[in-house]
């Protein structure tokens, strides 16, 4: 507000008050004054059902449990290894110069 607007009605300013300052602009905030967005995560195509299994896992019960089983003669299917983790890596060698 200016200080024209904070004089009384009764027509005199307040002790201290200047009446005839200019009023000054404000710096933009660095960064230009835009909000920072939040990075986008991309959503899949299509919900999964709940019901969802990786065809690996699918693979793995399915097959390799049951071949597994008649090779090595398990009796119990808690003797049978399973796989925790599956890590794919792709080495791209000498086609990757980007230095």
């Amino acid at each position: 507000m200016a200080e024209k607007d904070k004089t009384p009605k009764g027509g005199k300013a307040p002790e201290g008050a200047k009446g005839g300052e200019a009023k000054v602009a404000k710096a933009p905030k660095a960064g230009g004054g835009k909000k920072a967005e939040a990075p986008k995560v991309a959503k899949p195509a299509t919900p999964r059902p709940k019901d969802y299994k990786p065809r690996m896992k699918t693979l793995y019960e399915k097959v390799v449990r049951d071949a597994l089983m008649k090779k090595f003669a398990y009796t119990n299917v808690m003797l049978i290894p399973k796989s925790d983790m599956i890590v794919i890596n792709m080495g791209v060698g000498e086609d990757f110069n980007y230095l």
